[in-house]
């Protein structure tokens, strides 16, 4: 069976192109692959920014006649680029495991306290939700934040920043982490670009808490004529259903909100063993600000009373975490839970790889002086690269933190502090049956206090807390998952 399969003609599109017929290769040995790659509207018209150009069709609507008239057999699309509503006579029906959707951030080395920042960014979208958290971000104070729009391909982009004038530069990761990770001769000179920017600058990868992903960034699109039948149960066979679902979850959240890639609105589904999050932040056609997190999970969760619930109406345990002296190791990234895990003595070396917990301890370093590279918004530890192909090599994970800390596999811990128990609540936790822990350790204290909870109700986020709590109850009992304080409380608490 022969397959002609098109996309646009830049160095990315070819490269997805070749990654679903790689998939399709190994899932199918008698198919026969030929691609074809040509020019959209938006590859021949570089001089206009995207919201100024017509929102449908302008990287779709010659592939989309191409299918109708079955010169190609299927298109591979950045889902992100199709418009909202489907034009008739096509669908899509497939997407591979979906590419990290985050924002990659790059600033010029050298680039310290500044009045005025000046970011291109091809996105509105980005725009918007940076102009208002950028800054608490940064490990340097700038007065304002200027966005301009840029346009061409990854390679095109990185070459005219780095000759620009400009200090900051936004760009899809998941762009990024295909053309790095490409394997053909053929991409070797947008590698190096690639390369090239990354070594020239200081990275950050935006959470998605604060500056959600387009929707569908990250996820390809196979997109058939709708009368092919057989080629549609084929290529189903290749289909994430989850990273799928997701994408078009985003895409429904969007439409709802007038629709188009043109929005200033961020979307992002996430699904999670645990359960799916959603998170949405933006503006509206109309001005109104859009603001939302959603958690929802197939589980039966039951409500717990205020006075049954803890720590709700009791005082929180008060630790003391008391500064070790420690050399600062070379030549490693560092995993950071909270920010006086990194000793105040060490330099901000802003070459260093630092990963953190979460949006509160990446603020109070970035106050401090220290470039964080990213962050796991509170979901868990992180056990590989968040940047495929590190510029310099991959790097050893090292875990600042205290020394009876969660050792997790593939990350040695370091101890920089030492932890000990400052005030107790007063009450009694044998009244409680319902518990959202956010630390091991006082879980294991409050265990060691009243033993009889041990049997109760167990809830807490999905980082290494949930670990602790599972290796002293045992798999029968492991704690419920929630991805936060707030969820735990509207989900399980009633008012």
């Amino acid at each position: 069976m022969r397959l002609v399969l098109a996309s646009r003609k830049s160095d990315l599109a070819r490269i997805q192109a070749h990654q679903v017929g790689q998939v399709l290769s190994e899932a199918f040995p008698q198919l026969e692959i030929i691609f074809h790659f040509r020019e959209s509207l938006g590859d021949k018209n570089l001089t206009d920014p995207l919201w100024k150009m017509p929102e449908k069709g302008v990287f779709t609507q010659d592939f989309y006649e191409d299918l109708m008239a079955e010169k190609v057999d299927l298109v591979v699309h950045s889902w992100k680029d199709l418009p909202i509503e489907q034009p008739p006579g096509t669908e899509i029906v497939a997407t591979l495991k979906r590419e990290d959707c985050r924002d990659l951030l790059l600033i010029k080395k050298g680039v310290r306290a500044h009045s005025g920042l000046k970011i291109f960014s091809s996105s509105p979208r980005r725009e918007h939700n940076l102009q208002k958290s950028l800054k608490d971000l940064l490990p340097f104070e700038t007065e304002f934040i200027g966005f301009e729009p840029i346009r061409g391909n990854i390679p095109t982009r990185i070459d005219k920043w780095l000759k620009s004038d400009h200090q900051g530069l936004v760009l899809a990761k998941a762009a990024v982490d295909r053309i790095l990770t490409s394997s053909q001769e053929e991409f070797r000179s947008a590698r190096e670009v690639v390369r090239s920017g990354l070594k020239a600058s200081h990275w950050m990868v935006l959470p998605i808490s604060i500056n959600p992903a387009a929707a569908a960034q990250g996820a390809l699109a196979i997109e058939i004529k709708s009368s092919r039948t057989e080629l549609k149960k084929l290529l189903t066979q290749i289909n994430s259903p989850s990273d799928f679902e997701d994408v078009m979850n985003e895409r429904r959240i969007l439409k709802s909100h007038g629709g188009g890639c043109h929005l200033k609105i961020g979307v992002t589904q996430r699904t999670h063993g645990f359960g799916v999050l959603t998170t949405v932040r933006g503006v509206d056609p109309q001005g109104r600000g859009v603001d939302c997190d959603l958690f929802s999970t197939n589980r039966n969760i039951e409500k717990s009373s205020t006075r049954s619930s803890w720590p709700v109406d009791l005082e929180t345990p008060q630790w003391d975490r008391i500064p070790l002296v420690v050399k600062k190791p070379k030549n490693c990234a560092f995993w950071v839970s909270r920010a006086e895990a990194w000793p105040v003595d060490w330099d901000a070396d802003w070459n260093d790889q630092i990963w953190v917990a979460g949006l509160k301890t990446w603020k109070r370093l970035a106050a401090r002086g220290v470039w964080v590279a990213g962050s796991s918004d509170g979901l868990g530890e992180i056990t590989e690269t968040p940047l495929k192909h590190w510029p310099d090599g991959d790097l050893d994970w090292i875990k600042l933190g205290h020394g009876e800390g969660y050792i997790q596999e593939g990350v040695k811990l370091l101890p920089t502090y030492e932890l000990k128990l400052n005030k107790w609540p007063s009450g009694d936790l044998n009244e409680k049956t319902n518990f959202y822990w956010s630390s091991g350790s006082t879980f294991l204290e409050a265990v060691r206090r009243f033993p009889e909870i041990r049997s109760r109700r167990h809830c807490c986020g999905p980082g290494n807390t949930y670990r602790v709590i599972s290796d002293q109850l045992g798999q029968e009992q492991r704690p419920e998952v929630f991805p936060s304080y707030e969820a735990w409380l509207e989900l399980t608490v009633s008012k």
